[in-house]
């Protein structure tokens, strides 16, 4: 006695059986999966991406510089003044970096973002 199907790969069900006609349309394919990693294009239909926040230091304004040697710059900042030499932190994520007397410049660092500060 025989046990089993004849064929173990046929499907059990065919799109197509006797009987049946043969213009019956097929479902639609379902929808693509959303991009796996940051910078993929979007799928069409899908609304863009919104843009990163602006960082803070882009508001940042220089109101002055003290000294001979540019030790010490005056920052306005969302409201609050701060006084910075290079090296310091504001905020706890915004370094400054360079403070430059002859240009009258100071330039800040935020995530790896580099903001020039100019007086003027």
């Amino acid at each position: 006695m025989d046990a089993g199907r004849p064929d173990p790969f046929a499907p059990l069900i065919s799109a197509v059986g006797p009987g049946q006609p043969s213009g019956v349309p097929a479902p639609p394919p379902a929808p693509l999966p959303p991009p796996l990693f940051p910078g993929q294009q979007p799928q069409p239909g899908e609304p863009p991406a919104p843009p990163p926040p602006p960082k803070e230091a882009s508001a940042a304004e220089l109101v002055g510089i003290l000294g001979d040697a540019g030790g010490v710059a005056i920052i306005k900042l969302g409201g609050q003044t701060f006084i910075v030499s290079r090296g310091d932190v504001i905020k706890e994520k915004i370094r400054v970096m360079v403070i430059d007397v002859t240009k009258r410049l100071v330039i800040l660092e935020e995530a790896g973002e580099q903001f020039e500060l100019k007086m003027g």
